[in-house]
């Protein structure tokens, strides 16, 4: 593929979108029909193969951002709206060594973003996600300082609301919960929201297009979130926080010498169960305790996060005699419900 060898001799690590779809494109995966285009006699030829309605983009390794550049031009009918919108992007993207991109229009439920880099550290790793305008806006809404249980919403489905005695189609394009890491305080940055805005003609013509394409970019509310401390304790770093219970299975009571067994200590209920850790465990000589198979259930929804999270041990006992297990296995948790630090100790 000539394209990846030129860029890669000029230094370059990223990929244009249109060489991007030319590499998928030579392993089979169908990707938007779609020209590259530096003049207007190419930009006539990429509407004469292609047809209406098109989209217009600015196109470059190094653009990114291009729809807070006004570089996106989407649901062009007609020749003068594509000369006039590719006036507008080459005049900005030319001076950085770009192009235009002219490719048909294509709707869907979903925009995805999908990449690939080769890390010192771990070797390949694919990113997937959430596309377009939305992975910038959640990485400025996103906290450093919390952990995020993000709710993955995957379609943009409206909502009737009332505001002021008029009526609104609402859309949740993002939704999460945020559990702080430290004490300092939570801080939600106002962030830009650009949106297509169209002017509706007062007297429509039976020919040509009756709306005109305009932009207006919305700001959410800046937000600060006080965290409080926890009460002194020992372990107030590292405990969770939450409203859990207990669950147990054990696979045998009465048992000889040198014969394994398995014990799951389960905790379930509202919190950060990504973040629960093991319980402690207390070791000697009576018992050989091997480190536990862990299996994890988040549920998101009803603004809420629930789930389990469960420890399976493999366990195998060195002495004869009875055994309390709650002399071995303690989980300490904060419990929102009572205001104050919880214990669990296998029964």
């Amino acid at each position: 593929m000539d394209f990846i060898n030129k860029a890669l001799e000029d230094g370059k690590t990223i990929l244009s979108e249109h060489e991007s779809k030319l590499f998928l494109q030579s392993y089979g995966i169908p990707v938007t029909r779609e020209k590259e285009a530096s003049n207007k006699e190419v930009l006539l030829e990429a509407i004469s193969e292609i047809g209406f309605p098109l989209v217009l983009k600015g196109c470059g390794s190094d653009l990114s951002h291009k729809t807070e550049r006004n570089l996106v031009h989407l649901d062009i009918r007609s020749r003068d709206e594509a000369l006039g919108a590719f006036d507008v992007i080459y005049g900005e993207v030319e001076k950085e060594g770009g192009a235009v991109l002219v490719q048909e229009m294509v709707k869907g439920t979903r925009e995805l973003v999908m990449g690939l880099t080769r890390d010192r550290q771990f070797g390949p790793c694919v990113m997937f996600g959430l596309g377009g305008i939305f992975t910038e806006i959640l990485k400025d809404i996103k906290p450093a300082n919390c952990w995020e249980e993000n709710y993955n919403i995957d379609d943009l489905n409206s909502v009737q609301t009332t505001i002021n005695n008029k009526r609104y189609s609402q859309y949740k394009i993002y939704q999460a919960t945020y559990y702080p890491l430290n004490t300092e305080d939570i801080s939600i940055p106002s962030v830009p929201f650009k949106m297509i805005k169209y002017k509706v003609a007062k007297n429509p013509s039976f020919f040509g297009r009756n709306r005109q394409e305009d932009f207006k970019t919305f700001y959410s509310k800046p937000r600060v979130v006080r965290v409080v401390e926890l009460p002194p304790h020992p372990l107030m770093n590292v405990v969770s926080v939450g409203n859990y219970s207990l669950e147990e299975e054990l696979s045998s009571t009465n048992l000889q010498t040198g014969n394994s067994f398995t014990y799951n200590f389960k905790i379930i209920g509202e919190g950060n169960i990504s973040a629960i850790e093991k319980p402690n465990l207390v070791s000697d000589a009576f018992f050989e305790f091997y480190p536990p198979n862990i299996r994890q259930d988040v549920n998101r929804g009803n603004n809420r996060v629930t789930g389990s999270k469960a420890f399976s041990y493999y366990i195998i006992p060195n002495e004869p005699g009875s055994f309390e297990l709650g002399e071995y296995f303690q989980w300490i948790y904060f419990n929102t419900t009572k205001d104050d630090v919880s214990e669990f100790a296998s029964r």
